[in-house]
């Protein structure tokens, strides 16, 4: 059975340059791995959603989709730690869940080649693949895919090389960033004008003067300073009382609390409530991947007909409809 894993599985060698007998960091192992989870993850979750026929049965089951992810949750299926190299293949050979139709099952099936072939292996620099990924995935499902990826494919500053190698054992391609100009068109970053200053991020609490109309925070109307902490990372709180994505604004009755943390060079930011998890390499690409799960959420199940929906769909459906107080399009 692990055999038939093997076959499928893609193979990733991480081979430094700098250390003795070429072994890798556990660091940087750790990292490797879960970067590549990650964007597996974002992937089979972003083409799911894509097929009207999962989603519907989503709508009836909300829990569906997370049984499919746990059941293709990535398994390490062969392992050699001299230059570590590791097989990773989705756990598709064990009993599966028997409420998910044929379909979905062959999709199952197909949805990690899909991956290995059309993400992983792919030539980066060819403008036909840029073309087609614009087109099918939008700019932050793009960044969901793609960004953990670029961030371990830039192996050689870190003293690394990452290969990816077929079942055979044999070498398909050293993974690789596309260059600057096809980075910027798979997953475009704001560019800012400003000039850049070096800063650092604060988090304080004062106690200001109040005035008829609320307060203005300037110095002369601190009274008193109460707490100051130097940030190591942008993990400042995210409360948010308005979520923008893709020209859709969501106006909401409350600020919604999320947890923001820095793990593994990640930004991630989680919302127990929604069950959303986010993640970026920059706080602001963590936030717009928060931005996009909340717009998904509320199009697959604030706005459903409540006999497509089941009973936990039908709470995060009550949830979202309190917690939204409009929706409105930016002009």
């Amino acid at each position: 059975m692990i055999d038939d894993l093997k076959d499928i599985a893609i193979r990733f060698q991480i081979d430094p340059k700098l250390t003795v007998g070429h072994a890798a960091k556990i660091s940087t192992v750790v990292s490797v791995l879960d970067k590549i989870n990650t964007s597996f993850h974002n992937f089979i979750e972003i083409e799911f959603f894509k097929n009207d026929e999962f989603k519907d049965i989503s709508m009836e089951n909300r829990d569906v989709f997370n049984n499919i992810k746990n059941e293709l949750e990535l398994l390490v299926v062969d392992l050699k730690f001299s230059s570590f190299e590791a097989a990773l293949a989705p756990n598709i050979i064990s009993n599966q869940t028997s409420l998910f139709s044929d379909n979905i099952k062959n999709w199952k099936t197909d949805v990690f080649n899909s991956y290995k072939e059309n993400i992983l292996i792919a030539n980066y620099n060819e403008d036909s693949y840029i073309k087609n990924i614009q087109k099918r995935y939008s700019e932050a499902e793009r960044q969901k895919i793609y960004s953990p990826l670029f961030a371990i494919a830039e192996g050689g500053k870190k003293g690394y090389t990452l290969n990816l190698k077929n079942s055979k054992g044999a070498v398909i391609k050293e993974y690789t960033k596309p260059n600057k100009q096809n980075t910027q068109l798979i997953i475009p970053k704001k560019i800012n004008i400003e000039n850049k200053e070096e800063s650092k991020t604060y988090q304080v609490f004062v106690k200001v003067k109040t005035e008829q109309e609320g307060f203005q925070l300037k110095k002369a109307n601190i009274k008193e300073l109460l707490y100051f902490e130097e940030l190591e990372h942008e993990t400042y709180p995210f409360k948010q009382d308005i979520i923008k994505h893709n020209g859709v604004i969501y106006s909401l009755n409350s600020k919604i609390e999320c947890k923001v943390e820095f793990i593994e060079d990640t930004y991630v930011i989680t919302n127990d409530l929604l069950e959303i998890t986010s993640w970026g390499e920059t706080r602001e690409e963590a936030e717009q991947a928060f931005a996009f799960s909340f717009d998904s959420l509320y199009k697959n199940f604030a706005i459903e007909k409540d006999e497509k929906l089941s009973s936990d769909a039908k709470i995060l459906k009550r949830d979202l409809l309190t917690l939204v107080k409009a929706v409105l399009n930016e002009k």
